[in-house]
């Protein structure tokens, strides 16, 4: 009987049927040894003080339901004990020794199963606490998960306005770059045009050879009658013909000029906009980086949290 309920305290595994026998076993070990000493009226409350050590394990109504029916089967007891106790004395002394000896271990041990049981209610509520206090905790970690959502939501869309903002001034940039270039354009058309008019102004330094062409030079040499004449008409021509390669020699020299600073002036802007675009390429790395980083620091916040709320849940089970 103690090692039934040892285990029984044990396993905290109690059914009805279970306290019912044992509620009996004792009231029938109980109501012998009253009757062997004829204590009848003192001992008839033991089995009810039996049952009711029972009452921390389960519910109030199930115990008073068990109450009186083990009230009811000790009190046949008590009678056909009494009833047989007149016709035949079945128990020694020794026997009914150990009985005392056996009902005062069940009640040691059903004090001892009242204290488990108080034990067990206040592990259940400590349980319930903690069970409170950690789900508050998730209700904060979820309310600062999304505070740290919102704080980079609100990151990324600085960093977007920021791109944008660049974008618009690198858009900015370049019209500014394309309106220099057509300035440069048409004052490359203006040089062209006064080179033009100081052409013209050079064929027209002797007014009076001008109006006479080479083939009028060799015509006047050919109805030359002198020396005299012939010479100056020759000399005219071969002025005329250096005159007009002194004149092409300086158009394509001033020619290749405007070509060449044009081409400089394009390997400058080429220059510019190579170093403009390498800035742009090195701001949207770090800005890349920069999202990178707070991904990399919000997943670790995440983990972290995740750890702890982990071991908080290891810790209270």
């Amino acid at each position: 009987l103690k090692q039934l309920i040892a285990l029984k305290i044990d396993t905290g595994d109690w059914t009805q049927q279970e306290h019912r026998g044992l509620s009996r076993t004792c009231s029938f070990y109980l109501e012998d040894d009253e009757c062997r000493n004829s204590k009848h009226d003192t001992d008839a409350s033991i089995p009810l003080q039996i049952s009711s050590n029972f009452a921390p394990v389960s519910s109030a109504e199930h115990y008073q339901t068990m109450n009186s029916e083990n009230k009811l089967d000790m009190q046949s007891k008590i009678a056909e004990n009494r009833g047989s106790n007149t016709l035949d004395d079945r128990f020694t002394p020794g026997q009914i020794t150990k009985l005392s000896d056996d009902n005062r271990r069940i009640t040691l041990l059903l004090k001892e199963l009242n204290a488990v049981a108080e034990s067990n209610k206040k592990l259940q509520d400590k349980l319930s606490e903690k069970e409170r206090e950690l789900e508050v905790l998730k209700l904060d970690t979820e309310l600062q998960e999304k505070a740290v959502e919102a704080k980079i939501a609100e990151k990324a869309t600085v960093v977007v306005e920021e791109v944008y903002h660049a974008q618009k001034e690198r858009d900015a940039a370049v019209m500014a770059r394309l309106r220099l270039a057509n300035e440069e354009r048409d004052e490359a058309l203006v040089r062209a045009k006064q080179l033009e008019q100081a052409f013209e102004g050079l064929e027209n330094i002797n007014p009076e050879e001008n109006d006479m062409t080479l083939q009028e030079l060799l015509n006047r040499i050919n109805n030359a009658d002198t020396r005299r004449a012939i010479d100056k008409n020759g000399d005219l021509i071969v002025d005329r013909i250096h005159k007009s390669r002194e004149r092409k020699k300086k158009i394509t020299a001033e020619e290749i000029n405007a070509v060449i600073e044009e081409r400089d002036a394009a390997l400058e802007r080429c220059k510019r906009l190579e170093q403009e675009l390498h800035l742009l390429k090195e701001q949207n790395q770090a800005m890349a980086n920069n999202m990178k980083h707070l991904t990399t620091e919000n997943n670790q916040g995440r983990a972290l949290k995740l750890s702890h709320l982990g071991h908080l849940v290891e810790f209270n089970n």
